[in-house]
């Protein structure tokens, strides 16, 4: 199985989106849903999910039947530079979503990155 998104495809259409608009003023993303389904309150509401838990699961199958799971890829300065997404058929198993996070973490490490000791595991 592959997966890709499109350049310019829309931010909801992955489950990437809300873990790379986490640095992202919340007042702006309306300047980012022009042609999305969904609103900036419910972005808003993706977004908060990825600071609370490290990492954004698209619980929603999307049309294809696939979901996804993402985490942020932070730099030195704590900048969200990228995100790991994992798209599969299947519900992903907890120890998954803790090697994504895992892998996350150590991809902001090695730019630099430290996590805070409040959300150390």
């Amino acid at each position: 199985m592959s997966a890709s998104a499109e350049t310019g495809a829309r931010v909801s259409a992955t489950a990437a989106g809300p873990a790379l608009l986490l640095d992202w003023p919340l007042d702006s993303l309306d300047q980012l849903l022009d042609h999305d389904e969904v609103g900036a309150e419910e972005l808003a509401e993706r977004i908060d999910r990825v600071r609370s838990r490290g990492y954004y699961s698209h619980s929603d199958p999307r049309p294809d039947g696939r979901s996804g799971w993402a985490a942020p890829v932070r730099d030195f300065r704590g900048i969200v530079l990228a995100a790991i997404e994992l798209t599969c058929a299947d519900p992903v198993p907890s120890e998954g979503i803790g090697a994504l996070r895992d892998a996350a973490e150590a991809l902001s490490a090695d730019l630099g990155y430290e996590l805070p000791a409040a959300v150390r595991r």
